[in-house]
Order: C-alpha cells, then structure tokens, then sequence
C-alpha cells in the first residue's frame, strides 16, 4: 500500500510505501535497517499479525517510498520526522516498535520525538524515567536510556585510564551511582519503573 503523508519537510506530502495486516491488540511498528524495505519483514509480518494490528513502513529515503527532490537532506533528523507524521496520520496510538540495525536507532528516536510532541511537560524527571508514565513506549524507556548512557561513559573512562588506582575509583563511581540512584529514588519516594 501507499499514502501520501503530509511532513513539514516538503510541500509535497510523501508517498510512503507500508503494509498493514492484521487487527487487535496493541499495534506493532516494524522499521527497516539501512539499505532496505518492507520486504525485510515478509516473513515475520504474518507471524506478527495473527494477534496484533502489525504496521511496516519504508523509511524516508529508502525502499518503495519516494525520494523527492525538495527534500534538501535525508538526514536522521529527516527520517524521523517522516516516521512521526506517518505514525501521526495512520496509526495515532500507542504501538510496539520493532526496528532492525538503523531501524533500532530511527525507533529510540521516534521515541524521544513523540516524548517532546505528545507529552507537553517533558522534564528531567520524563528523562530519568521517573514520571509520568509515558503512552507511547511504556515507564522504562528513559530511565533505561539514561542509566545505560551513564554507565557507558564511566566504562569508556574505565578502559582509557591505565592506572590501577584510578580503575578502581571509577569502578567505585560505577556501584556508587548504581546504588545511590535506587537508594535516592527510594528515599524521595519515586517510583522507579520496574517492568
């Protein structure tokens, strides 16, 4: 199928190649890696759609979809915008979002996309993951994100350090920042998301 998908990037509204099959439940995303189609899901789509609404989309710029010339750039910024005002104009309630490789990362995009245009007060509390409860992606997504960002940080200080002495306080660092953000959380009464 194709729809013509009306996006702030162009005049002209984009028509944008996906495939729907199936009805009920909680609707499922599937978004392509780089270099591909819908096709990359032909033979996951059916298993999909036996018990779920199951959506897959050719991003901007890649498959079926067309590239039209007044687009200026087909930039990661670009690809999730056609994403957005695709979900915004076809499906328009929460789904389940399924990407492979550059699919994976157009979806944790999609994510902080719908964060800043659907919830109206996104704050450092919505970053952590702490509140409010997000409709799109579930409690999780953020506080997920912003622990594995910061731990990653401290793993890469933790390989470029030689010093055994100074390993060891980033290791401390590392269960110290574990430990005092479940215990901070805790004492504030947060509600850390535990699904």
């Amino acid at each position: 199928m194709s729809s013509d998908i009306a996006t702030p990037l162009t005049n002209q509204p984009v028509a944008t190649t996906y495939v729907k099959q199936g009805s009920g439940g909680t609707p499922i995303l599937l978004i392509h890696g780089f270099d591909s189609s819908v096709l990359e899901f032909r033979r996951l789509l059916p298993l999909l759609s036996g018990d779920n609404e199951t959506w897959a989309v050719d991003l901007l710029g890649f498959g079926f979809t067309d590239r039209l010339s007044g687009i200026a750039s087909y930039s990661p910024t670009a690809i999730k915008t056609h994403l957005y005002y695709f979900w915004k104009s076809l499906i328009n309630q929460p789904v389940i979002l399924v990407g492979a490789s550059m699919g994976g990362a157009t979806a944790i995009d999609f994510t902080f996309i719908i964060a800043t245009r659907e919830i109206p007060n996104f704050s450092w509390q919505l970053i952590t993951g702490l509140e409010p409860s997000l409709p799109i992606v579930g409690d999780s997504v953020f506080y997920f994100l912003f622990n594995l960002i910061c731990l990653t940080i401290l793993a890469f200080l933790y390989q470029i350090i030689k010093s055994h002495s100074f390993r060891r306080i980033i290791s401390c660092i590392i269960v110290l920042f574990c430990l005092f953000y479940f215990e901070a959380s805790c004492l504030l009464n947060f509600s850390i998301p535990d699904h």
